[in-house]
């Protein structure tokens, strides 16, 4: 079966039109295509009453599978139906925020990014490279009173119609993300165990030597407090000098200290496989190990400094 899942959408559009046809209330079906992390696409459809402005968007991928995997267009389509309603009566009614309002402001976060991966979306984001391959963008956090779970991303465009410098932007998006969003360090083994988790980043410096997590409170884009001001320095502290920096999940990563136990390769290893078999795609971060050197108060690619140190030997 060749069909493209832009063929399976139109097809999923048209019978959810024409079961909608046979209700009292019109109806508006309506694709959308969404840009995810990594340049991700994804295929969504939106069913919406007349009088409602906004309503769920549900994405199709899932159901693309299925649909190949045998299930009918005409018991999909059902699904869609049902769960749209059903979103609809559990969410209350959308409320675009005042993006003019000074308020705003403190609904700004800041999110990191894979530079190479999300190229196209890059090009119009309000950013700031720091580094390794990564770069930081802001986004607006939406109120859950708005009626949605969701986030507006800060484009050029955007940040220049609210009259935003976008440097001070970055500035204060940062900002409030390290105040708003605390970050934590604990020990994978205990978050593993499902123990009573200590925060390391609450402890006294002592020689840390296990495999930490580091993210922050609110869960998501977890990933960005690796560059909370003073932050690298401080897990240096922790963990007695250099450490590993397993950049997995947008969400959370590991912090592995370099005592000798593991070399680049493995870890290199175990981020590929955590990504190939744990991670939906627009979750991933990135297929690399980082380093920080605490002499040098560095945070570089592991694979860079090891390339450099053995060019110092063939000098």
């Amino acid at each position: 079966m060749n069909i493209t899942i832009e063929s399976f959408a139109e097809e999923i559009k048209n019978c959810i039109e024409e079961k909608l046809r046979v209700e009292k209330e019109e109806y508006t079906v309506s694709l959308l295509e969404k840009t995810k992390n990594n340049d991700i696409k994804l295929h969504g459809i939106a069913i919406r009453p007349e009088g409602l402005n906004a309503v769920p968007l549900i994405y199709l991928e899932n159901y693309y599978d299925s649909y190949l995997d045998g299930r009918s267009v005409e018991d999909i389509s059902d699904g869609i139906i049902s769960l749209s309603a059903e979103l609809r009566k559990e969410a209350p009614a959308f409320r675009m925020p005042d993006l003019e309002d000074d308020s705003i402001k403190d609904r700004l976060r800041v999110r990191l990014v894979n530079t190479f991966t999300n190229t196209d979306t890059l090009q119009k984001m309000v950013r700031r490279d720091v580094g390794c391959g990564f770069t930081l963008t802001p986004y607006i956090d939406l109120p859950e009173s708005s009626g949605i779970n969701g986030i507006i991303q800060v484009t050029k465009d955007l940040a220049k119609a609210m009259g935003y410098d976008e440097r001070q932007l970055m500035e204060t998006a940062l900002d409030n993300s390290a105040s708003m969003d605390p970050a934590y360090l604990k020990r994978i083994s205990e978050l593993v165990r499902g123990d009573d988790c200590e925060d390391l980043l609450k402890a006294e410096a002592r020689g840390e030597d296990s495999i930490l997590v580091l993210g922050h409170e609110s869960t998501e884009f977890g990933a960005v407090a690796l560059f909370y001001p003073g932050m690298r320095q401080r897990i240096s502290e922790i963990v007695g000098g250099d450490y590993y920096v397993l950049p997995s999940s947008v969400h959370e990563i590991l912090i592995v200290p370099d005592n000798g136990e593991y070399s680049s390769t493995q870890l290199m290893q175990m981020v590929m496989a955590v990504n190939k078999n744990e991670l939906m795609p627009q979750d991933k971060l990135a297929d690399k190990v980082l380093l920080y050197r605490s002499d040098l108060a560095l945070l570089t690619v592991a694979e860079d400094m090891e390339r450099e140190s053995m060019l110092d030997i063939a000098r």
